[in-house]
């Protein structure tokens, strides 16, 4: 015997190693035999995104607020210093259209203790830049891993709590066939749970920073490889003037070529870039308290941490 199609989504929704994209089209598949256009929706837009909707259309739990930061080329990523806390709290909204498959996606290529970045469009970035006398240094809202994590968990737990009201009330779909006293009783049942989908509030600035359009992904941001190149850049030409014996000169332009080589793809390999670091520290640690050795000890920390 086949399981009813709600009983199939609630197994799958205790099972957090199972993806949530399956139960949003199963959801979708319900919703369009029962005609509930509004979570119908709502379940268009978690499997396929909010990008390009307007900002007032975006749940609450899809704004995240993070730490605004700044790129220094010598200090590595640094919080954004703001005299007005009101603006500190506007600049730290991050409103995410990713689907929720993007998501998941993103969350699997991601450590738990690591971390996400969030871009600010290209129009607010440049009013930022131009209100702090900043002229080209880049900028991004860091998130915490749980944080993008818990746009999935509310998402799971919304459907979940669909399911046991649609059982409670006897509607499990048995052969995905459902009848008229079914389409009367699932709105209802429905209509409470679409009330708790809190649209976000937070008011026009974020409308306007976001052109009143969605845009928002996350990406993971363990290592930035814009500083690895730059890292690589300054060491090459730091070191020919380095007076460090030529040993130690070719060692580290061996360690400089594996950086290069690791960054370069289109998803660049964290391990490799790690180890190019630690072959990197290795090759300048005979330098002692050169400063070439010291200036790359302290950009190796900013890049991936201290260890």
């Amino acid at each position: 015997m086949t399981t009813p199609i709600i009983l199939q989504m609630q197994r799958a929704l205790l099972d957090s190693s199972t993806s949530l994209s399956k139960s949003l089209l199963k959801a979708k598949v319900v919703c369009f035999k029962l005609g509930l256009a509004e979570f119908e929706a709502w379940v268009d837009s978690e499997n396929e995104g909010y990008m390009g909707k307007e900002t007032d259309e975006l749940p609450e739990y899809r704004i995240l607020g993070g730490t605004p930061e700044a790129f220094n080329p010598y200090h590595g990523w640094q919080p954004m210093g703001f005299a007005n806390a009101e603006l500190k709290r506007k600049l730290s909204y991050a409103p995410i259209g990713m689907s929720i498959g993007a998501i998941e996606h993103s969350l699997c290529d991601t450590k738990s203790d690591g971390m996400f970045e969030f871009t600010y469009s290209p129009e607010m970035e440049t009013k930022i830049r131009q209100a702090l006398s900043w002229s080209d240094a880049r900028l991004r809202i860091r998130l915490t891993v749980p944080q993008v994590a818990a746009i999935v968990e509310k998402v799971r737990s919304i459907l979940l709590r669909w399911t046991l009201e649609m059982e409670k009330q006897g509607m499990l779909g048995n052969d995905l066939v459902f009848n008229e006293e079914d389409k009367e009783k699932s709105a209802r049942v429905t209509e409470g749970v679409v009330n708790n989908i809190h649209i976000a509030q937070v008011g026009s600035f974020v409308q306007a920073a976001t052109n009143s359009n969605v845009h928002g992904e996350v990406k993971s941001a363990g290592i930035s490889t814009e500083g690895v190149r730059d890292l690589v850049q300054q060491v090459g030409q730091m070191l020919p003037a380095s007076n460090l014996p030529q040993d130690i000169q070719d060692n580290t332009r061996a360690a400089l070529q594996q950086l290069t080589e690791a960054q370069q793809s289109d998803k660049p390999d964290g391990g490799r870039l790690r180890k190019g670091f630690d072959m990197l520290k290795g090759a300048l640690a005979p330098a002692g308290e050169h400063l070439l050795r010291v200036a790359v000890d302290a950009a190796v920390t900013k890049l991936v941490g201290p260890g």
